[in-house]
This record gives structure tokens, C-alpha cells and sequence, in this order.
């Protein structure tokens, strides 16, 4: 409908001179007869908050209140940490409340003192100012011996800086960091290659030293010298022994993945590491043993679903350790073996 037509309609419906009272938006008509306000809905505006905003702070809705009494049953019932937890969970009113209740009680033999005594401590430190330690911000290290790469699989730094497992950490704590972990490896195959120490060392060397060698018939002879003098690992036969060696001297030699190894070693070191954590927080040995179940489970997981994928396992290359050593001893035996100078992982045969 156009606008002219709209118009029109109404001077029809309402002829006593409303022409100027319809074209002038937002005047009333003087004339008593009309009433202007029924050209609009008479449906009610929808209620608005007009921008006043909520408080949606939970711990101000749901205030809790623990008298001393409460918090002695707490005591009894679950222990130091289940008190020091419902402690966390007061608010800063609720905390002085019950500090002020605990100042009353003087006795030794009351049997609320010992009680009394704990929530004291804690109030000292969260309601009076304190200037903050670098020591409770600092991560502390776990060492973990390096059974196999299984460890790697495992990824325990995601699993310790999981949201779910840091939950678990009790909020009394004053250090709530993480842990670092510190791996513990085995020794490189340095030992069994080089030989250059036992021989310069040795005191009857011209006497031990081979007098016959096949050193002229040799294409690595090195000529002012009239002996042998390389860093050509071709000069070896042996594949494996070559392919061992140009691996250079830090390297380890591979273990098969084995998870139950694995388990061990992160228990033996998480239970360590947990005594120790809680000593310094002068909490229960057991306020950390959620945090460690969860972190086995997580860890459990992880292994399930390598048992089930065994194709996702990494594949290394296999080398007999007993079969290596004699050939290294046979080789020893005719040659000494020495690191190059500036150039660690290149060995030269002598």
C-alpha cells in the first residue's frame, strides 16, 4: 500500500479535519472526539534490564559459613588435607570469623587446640600480607630413569600440565607449579668403541702391541707413517659394526619399548618425588595421591592405545649388542680407535 492510499483511508475513517494531525508525526489532535493513540499496537514492550548487570560471583551465592566445631570434625573425620580443603573454599569473611574463634581457645588440653593451631596457620598466611617467595613460583625437577622410548610415548610433561590433573593439586599448596622432568639416560656406546685411553695408559705398550700387521697390503695405508691411518669407515667389513660407528660415539644403542618398564620407573620417581613435595609444604604424605592416580590412569590411556595400534609404534634400527662388542674387540685388537679433534662423532682408526 502506498503512502498517498494509506492516507486517503484514514481521512475517510476519521473526516473532521485530522490532515494535519496525521501528517505532523508526534502531535495529539485537540479535538476531544479523536483519540490519537490508537493508531498504535496496544501490545506491551517486552521488559529489558536497562544494562544492570548480575553478580554471577558463586562463591558470594553460595556463601559457606564453618564454625570451629565444624571444622574439628572435618579434622577427625578426613585428616589435615580434608580440613585445609574446606578451608580454600571459605571466603575472606568466613575465614576471619573462624580465626577469631580459634584465638579464644588457649588450653593445651582443649581438644579443639590442636585444631585451633592449624587454622591459625592457615589464616596467617591468607589473611595477613605477605611478600611473595620466587621459591613458590619456581617447578622443581622429578628425575625419571630412561628405561626405553615408551617414556616418549607416554608424553608425561602434557599429562602433568593437563588442566584435569593440576585440579588435583591442593589449593594450600604454596607452590602449585608443575614439575620438570629430568631423564635419566644410559651411557652412549663411547665406552666400547675407543680404546686410545687403556693404551696410553698402559706401561708395557711395545711389549702388548701386535708385532705382525697387514697394513702394507691395505688401500688406506698412510705412506710417510708405512701403516694405517683413516677416518674411511669403508675400511670395515662388517655392515652392522660400520653402520654402528658412523652413528658417532654419543649415540645409544635402541631398546625395544617396553611399557611395564616404563610403569615402574614412573612410579618409583612420582612416589619420591610426591614424599618430598609434601615435606616442604608440611602437608599429609597422602594430600598428593589423587593427583598420582589421575596421572596413572592418563598414563594407563595412553598405553591402551598403543596395545591396540601397535602400528603406531616407532620402528628403530636393531643391533645386536653381543655380536657388536666382539667384532669392536677383534678390531681393538689390531687397531687403536681415536676421536678426531673438533669433530666428536668422526672416529679414526689407528
Amino acid at each position: 500500500m502506498s503512502e498517498f492510499e494509506w492516507i486517503k483511508r484514514l481521512q475517510s475513517a476519521y473526516p473532521l479535519g485530522l490532515n494535519d494531525n496525521i501528517l505532523n508525526v508526534g502531535t495529539i489532535s485537540k479535538n476531544k472526539s479523536i483519540n490519537s493513540f490508537s493508531l498504535f499496537s496496544k501490545r506491551l514492550r517486552n521488559k529489558r534490564s536497562h544494562g544492570i548487570r548480575k553478580n554471577g560471583n558463586l562463591r558470594r551465592k553460595f556463601k559457606r559459613l564453618l564454625s570451629l566445631n565444624d571444622c574439628y570434625t572435618v579434622l577427625q573425620n578426613g585428616g589435615k588435607h580434608k580440613l585445609l580443603s574446606a578451608l580454600c573454599s571459605l571466603s575472606v569473611s568466613s575465614l576471619a570469623h573462624i580465626d577469631k574463634e580459634c584465638k579464644l581457645i588457649l588450653l593445651q588440653s582443649d581438644p579443639l587446640y590442636e585444631c585451633a593451631c592449624i587454622i591459625e596457620s592457615f589464616t596467617d598466611y591468607y589473611l595477613k600480607p605477605f611478600i611473595e617467595n620466587v621459591l613458590n613460583k619456581t617447578r622443581n625437577r622429578i628425575k625419571i630413569e630412561f628405561c626405553n622410548k615408551g617414556l616418549d610415548l607416554i608424553d608425561l610433561p602434557k599429562i602433568f600440565n593437563d588442566k584435569n590433573v593440576r585440579r588435583l593439586i591442593p589449593p594450600y599448596f604454596r607452590n602449585t607449579e608443575s614439575p620438570l622432568i629430568c631423564y635419566k639416560y644410559s651411557k652412549p656406546v663411547r665406552s666400547i668403541v675407543f680404546n686410545y685411553n687403556s693404551i696410553s695408559t698402559d706401561l708395557n705398550v711395545i711389549r702388548n702391541c701386535p708385532t705382525l700387521c697387514d697394513c702394507t697390503s691395505s688401500k688406506y695405508i698412510y705412506g710417510p707413517v708405512g701403516h694405517v691411518i683413516t677416518g674411511d669407515l669403508n675400511f670395515i667389513q662388517n655392515k652392522n659394526l660400520r653402520n654402528l660407528l658412523r652413528r658417532g660415539p654419543k649415540y645409544r644403542l635402541p631398546i625395544p619399548v617396553d611399557f611395564d618398564d616404563c610403569i615402574k620407573n614412573i612410579v618409583t620417581s612420582l612416589h619420591d618425588y610426591c614424599t618430598k613435595w609434601c615435606r616442604k609444604e608440611n602437608a599429609e604424605i597422602t594430600a598428593l595421591n589423587d593427583w598420582k592416580t589421575k596421572i596413572f590412569s592418563m598414563a594407563m590411556n595412553k598405553i591402551c592405545f598403543y596395545d591396540t595400534h601397535p602400528l603406531a609404534l616407532p620402528h628403530s634400527p636393531k643391533f645386536n649388542k653381543q655380536n657388536l662388542c666382539k667384532l669392536l674387540e677383534d678390531l681393538k685388537s689390531k687397531f687403536v680407535l681415536v676421536p678426531a679433534d673438533k669433530a666428536a662423532n668422526n672416529v679414526i682408526i689407528i
